[in-house]
């Protein structure tokens, strides 16, 4: 079953409904220009993205608090608000990134240098929290993510400790 979905308008991408950490919660990207896609995209998310547990039908949308024109549509659809947020945040950088000093022994790197996948997979584990050591080989994940079309290897960093392993990473 496809669980995502792009919208494409005169061959630039306007919109994207994907599952963030598992089916049954979905997310959406829209290009402003084009909010008339926003009851299909919440529709497309009904029929691929939605889950059962114990019987009962769910899918949590992921709609911004500030997008009241996409939050009536989810309330003709019958979606009722749950009064959660989840507040996302940005850094504006206006000038030119402050070089960053490290701590004797690490190194920043991008994967374009690195791209180690077992590596990555493993301090993403770690990272979410998951354990100490993968219970299971992250290898096939971090292939699949890396082959979405817009991935950047360049816009992922990871700082690499003395003994070679990922300590920490983040991507864009």
């Amino acid at each position: 079953m496809n669980s995502i979905d792009v919208w494409v308008a005169n061959g630039e991408i306007v919109g994207v409904v994907h599952p963030e950490d598992s089916i049954g919660t979905v997310y959406f990207e829209i290009d402003p220009e084009y909010n008339d896609l926003k009851g299909e995209m919440l529709q497309f998310a009904e029929e691929h993205i939605s889950s059962t547990e114990d019987g009962v039908w769910r899918l949590r949308a992921f709609i911004n608090d500030m997008d009241d024109e996409f939050q009536s549509i989810a309330t003709d659809m019958r979606y009722p608000k749950s009064g959660d947020s989840e507040p996302m945040s940005h850094f504006v950088i206006s000038d030119t990134f402050p070089s960053i000093s490290l701590l004797m022994g690490f190194q920043l790197k991008s994967l374009t240098e690195d791209n180690d996948l077992r590596k990555v997979g493993r301090v993403l584990w770690r990272g979410f929290n998951h354990g100490e050591e993968l219970l299971r080989d992250e290898f096939e994940d971090r292939k699949f993510m890396q082959s979405a079309l817009n991935y950047r290897k360049d816009l992922s960093i990871v700082v690499e400790a003395s003994d070679a392993n990922f300590v920490s990473y983040c991507g864009m």
